[in-house]
């Protein structure tokens, strides 16, 4: 196979960036880390996002997903080369201080503080000069990164640092102020709102037994582990789920301490949402999981708590184009536990009082191409639009919303959205097929033993060579027109 049949198919832009929700310069960076440009990659990064280091340590991997190396063998390896990236970058981006131009004046309040509002954030007091205050109920800032992805996933000095970066651009954050009312916003002198409050209510399951005292929703167990809490989860956990939530809950109740941990889901391990990573580290852990279960009952006798589910088939395709799971009579089963922890989806928690319109789903409806709510001044972004999505797709919802409420004051309609738009690079390297011998390089883990004590990060990093020579692999389907 030669250059031009891997790199042909008439794209505008390189098939990662075309699935980067952020529209990041894969190429670009790759190249620049091929070339031991360290600062030159994170740049690349930084020019679409704030938050290089979170996205190096959380992303989904869209990129990944389309790369025409799996054409060959395997993806190339694009998010761990930006977690190298972004951890060489860290003892740089502390003392970074950015350069903050005379403000317009004009001032936007923002409720949240989760990717989509410090995004938002950032953009508008960066790039666009106004005067930003973000307004958080919890006591630190950061939302759903914070409160939704444990440590072991994602080290609160990445987390601070990145946040210390926007507060540096220029952006106030008020922790401990839930917000009940928008219009005392604008009668304190704000120009502009923006709702950027995430998805922290849980979705219920309508079954008996759900208000027991051993049932606890999974983004209460999860915010009450990452704020400090003191959790106590016993010996046998049951997870209700299949998504990011429900595998992290299990992760988090194994490293508590507990000896039994399963996740039962309703579908198929085909349909199962978490991340296929995740989902392998959690197996990895001696965590069990029973596909094609549902419960239907939750019970606590004398005996302690049990749960009873019903096995499922799958037939059929439901209203989003995915199987039906529907129940196998006679087929029913108990499984005995000390928690019960309930991670079926999530929706937003909107106040009343903030006079919004809101779907059947409880999410904020808003003009698509604008996302204005109609309420004059106002704008939603995040998960309380979308429901529950990525740190990227979220990041890149708050950017989106910047520019909005930036037109939205000035009227300026030729808006750019880059802090530091790139100039045209010169590429003078040869495209070898010796790369296509080169397989994957591995995320070296920490040990299981050590995983399942600790909530230290399981993901260490690529070294120089290693990342060095993955990103060596990239076919440069950028370089096309000039084959």
């Amino acid at each position: 196979m030669n250059k031009i049949e891997l790199v042909k198919g008439g794209f505008e832009k390189p098939r990662c960036v075309q699935a980067c929700p952020l529209k990041i310069d894969v190429p670009r960076y790759l190249r620049a880390i091929r070339k031991g440009d360290l600062d030159g990659a994170a740049s690349v990064v930084r020019e679409k996002t704030p938050f290089v280091s979170v996205l190096g340590y959380v992303c989904r991997r869209y990129c990944e997903t389309k790369c025409r190396r799996a054409e060959v063998d395997e993806a190339v390896a694009i998010n761990a080369l930006e977690r190298f990236v972004a951890d060489n970058e860290q003892h740089l981006a502390g003392s970074v201080q950015p350069n903050v131009p005379k403000a317009t004046g004009k001032r936007v309040a923002i409720i949240g503080s989760g990717p989509a509002g410090l995004t938002a954030g950032y953009y508008l007091a960066r790039l666009y000069h106004h005067n930003v205050t973000v307004f958080e109920a919890d006591a630190k800032p950061g939302g759903m990164m914070r409160g939704g992805i444990p440590e072991y996933r994602l080290p609160r000095r990445v987390l601070d640092n990145e946040i210390g970066f926007i507060e540096k651009s220029g952006v106030q954050i008020r922790t401990s102020t839930p917000i009940q009312d928008l219009d005392s916003l604008f009668k304190e002198g704000f120009d502009a709102v923006l709702l950027a409050v995430g998805t922290w209510r849980s979705v219920t399951l309508g079954i008996e037994g759900e208000r027991l005292q051993d049932v606890v929703d999974g983004m209460s167990f999860l915010r009450s582990l990452n704020y400090g809490g003191r959790l106590s989860v016993g010996n046998r956990i049951i997870i209700i789920g299949g998504g990011n939530v429900a595998v992290d809950a299990a992760r988090s109740a194994k490293r508590l301490g507990a000896a039994e941990v399963t996740i039962v889901y309703r579908r198929s391990n085909e349909e199962m949402p978490a991340r296929r990573d995740e989902v392998d580290q959690a197996l990895e852990e001696g965590i069990r999981i029973l596909f094609l279960t549902t419960p239907t009952k939750i019970l606590r006798d004398k005996a302690g708590s049990h749960v009873e589910f019903v096995r499922m088939k799958l037939a059929g395709v439901d209203e989003h184009g995915r199987r039906r799971p529907v129940p196998i009579p006679g087929s029913h089963m108990k499984l005995n536990c000390d928690m019960v922890i309930v991670a079926v989806g999530e929706e937003p928690d909107i106040p009343p009082s903030f006079g919004l319109t809101v779907n059947n789903n409880g999410l904020v409806r808003v003009d698509q191409e604008t996302l204005s709510t109609g309420k004059p001044g106002v704008f939603a972004a995040g998960d309380c639009v979308t429901g529950p999505s990525s740190v990227a797709e979220a990041i890149a919802s708050g950017k989106r919303a910047a520019i909005s409420i930036h037109r939205y004051l000035t009227g300026d309609w030729k808006t750019r959205d880059e802090v530091a738009p790139h100039q045209q690079e010169i590429i003078a390297e040869m495209w070898k097929e010796d790369i296509l011998d080169t397989p994957r390089q591995r995320m070296p883990l920490l040990q299981i033993a050590e995983r399942v004590t600790s909530f230290s990060p399981v993901e260490l990093g690529f070294t120089d060579d290693m990342a060095r020579t993955e990103a060596a692999r990239c076919l440069r389907c950028d370089e096309r027109l000039t084959v």
